[in-house]
């Protein structure tokens, strides 16, 4: 069939668009914004970590392996080098359950849902689903998240999250759906929603993390006491994200500083190497976060730092 040159010159304006509108219905996130409430929280009692920690509650820790990811962790990491021995070894997926002696069990991080025993994308977004097919990403679920939680999750209180990225809340959807889930008021942005697909659709009790209303606890900015019994530690870590929270567990049984992806593994850790970030302010600021956990090891070795994607003492 013979096309006219004015339909052909219409027809390449026309397929470039198309192409770039389905990019976008592909990216786009599903959900509105959530519904957010604040999460009221307290004013730690004193700027002095020595202080702070020298009064531990009756806290237990588990740290959960849900899965892996087979990734190059040079994408992780700002001016990483071409060549270190674990740069291709998969990295683990990891969840923090705890027991608080007043607030019961509670949650950091999400880990990965059942999902992903089936589907190498699990419950992952549309746009991620398309990065990890695309890309040479694998998913493996060792064994699911709520099977290594006492009665499966059911009790679980609330979910306290360092960020959105998906690896961290995937195991969601295996979690009651009326879980309060708690994270950094910055982390509610479009990429959170875009990243996690209609998440923020199928449940409704989000709660917020307002660091404005905290105070500098050397060498961090910016401190909330979660509960008000100096137990548990939100700190502002930002960067890898917009609103990444670490969190510091001031446990009997010793203390631990989760730091999330503030720092993924112990050669980003060990070589100030920061977290990869979107943007020059976010990769500046991620560099800052660093500085202040790498400081705050110095300062205080007792503390374990439990780096976000890597057990402890695994270096």
């Amino acid at each position: 069939m013979f096309i006219s040159w004015s339909r052909f010159k219409l027809l390449l304006l026309i397929i470039p668009l198309f192409l770039v509108l389905v990019v976008l219905w592909l990216m786009a996130p599903t959900s509105s914004q959530p519904q957010i409430s604040i999460f009221k929280t307290n004013i730690p009692k004193s700027q002095s970590w020595v202080q702070l920690l020298a009064k531990p509650s009756p806290l237990e820790y588990q740290l959960i392996h849900a899965g892996d990811i087979t990734i190059d962790r040079n994408d992780l990491l700002q001016n990483a080098p071409d060549s270190w021995a674990d740069r291709y070894k998969p990295i683990p997926v990891l969840s923090h359950w705890l027991r608080h002696p007043v607030h019961g069990e509670l949650l950091i991080d999400a880990a990965f849902s059942n999902s992903f025993k089936e589907d190498n994308t699990g419950s992952y977004s549309r746009m991620m689903k398309m990065l990890v097919t695309l890309s040479s990403i694998e998913n493996k679920l060792e064994r699911s998240l709520t099977s290594q939680l006492p009665n499966n999750g059911t009790e679980i209180k609330q979910l306290f999250i360092t960020h959105f990225h998906p690896d961290h809340t995937a195991g969601l959807d295996d979690l009651p759906v009326d879980l309060p889930v708690v994270a950094g008021l910055s982390e509610y942005d479009f990429l959170a929603r875009l990243t996690n697909g209609d998440l923020f659709d199928r449940r409704s009790n989000w709660l917020a993390l307002d660091f404005t209303q905290g105070i500098e606890v050397p060498p961090f900015k910016k401190v909330l006491d979660v509960f008000g019994d100096g137990s548990l530690f939100a700190i502002s870590t930002p960067g890898h994200t917009a609103g990444h929270t670490s969190f510091l567990i001031n446990a009997a049984q010793g203390a631990k500083l989760i730091v999330g992806d503030a720092s993924h593994f112990s050669f980003g850790f060990n070589n100030n190497l920061a977290p990869s970030a979107i943007g020059d302010g976010n990769a500046l600021l991620a560099k800052k976060s660093l500085s202040q956990l790498i400081l705050f090891k110095k300062q205080y070795p007792e503390v374990e730092v439990i780096l976000g994607h890597e057990f402890p003492n695994d270096e």
